[in-house]
């Protein structure tokens, strides 16, 4: 019985040693949380618990400038992503056309990011097609739209419908890319009217 009893604290003693070695909690040597190129400098300590950090939420959504609220009666955090705080730097312009004002910028702008994501470039010559990027704007989308087409070397019209192009669209007042397509089935095309 002694036996049996010095057994089962030895077992006991060694599974609580094996439970609490499994939660690791470690506190960080310094208080500093790198993010992208910004380091965030926190009052509070920075834990690390079975490899994920945990850092103070109220410390980092005030310097990423995200509001943030406490509701004590539900005992819940809110943080409000959609309406984060952005510095604009005193020297920033307001520029009334846009960040995008003009075709020529549209063009340059659009093909960099299609030419990127394509992974080759999309003017240049066939046999029978020259291939180049038309630009042009709606107004009714406040966009630009810059986009893969051909003319035959021929002169021939050609035309047809549900055909797919490399395509990107630019807000042209934030730059913003609002959609882009780089599947292609353009160089398929031999109909001619």
């Amino acid at each position: 019985m002694k036996k049996l009893c010095c057994t089962c604290i030895a077992l006991l003693c060694i599974f609580t040693t094996i439970a609490f070695a499994a939660e690791a909690i470690f506190k960080t040597k310094t208080n500093e949380l790198q993010l992208g190129t910004n380091v965030i400098q926190f009052k509070n300590d920075i834990y690390q618990i079975n490899d994920k950090t945990y850092v103070p939420v109220r410390e980092l959504a005030e310097n990423l400038k995200i509001p943030i609220d406490w509701n004590p009666d539900s005992e819940q955090v809110f943080l409000d992503i959609n309406h984060k705080q952005v510095h604009v730097p005193e020297k920033t312009e307001y520029k009334p056309e846009g960040v995008i004002p003009d075709k020529e910028t549209a063009y340059q702008v659009g093909k960099i990011i299609l030419e990127t994501y394509a992974g080759k470039s999309l003017e240049y010559e066939t046999d029978e097609k020259i291939y180049y990027l038309r630009v042009y704007y709606q107004e009714q989308f406040n966009s630009w739209f810059i986009e893969q087409t051909f003319d035959f070397k021929d002169g021939t019209d050609w035309g047809g419908s549900g055909i797919y192009r490399p395509a990107v669209i630019l807000n042209k007042n934030t730059g913003e890319v609002i959609g882009i397509n780089t599947y292609s089935d353009i160089e398929q095309i031999t109909i001619k009217r």
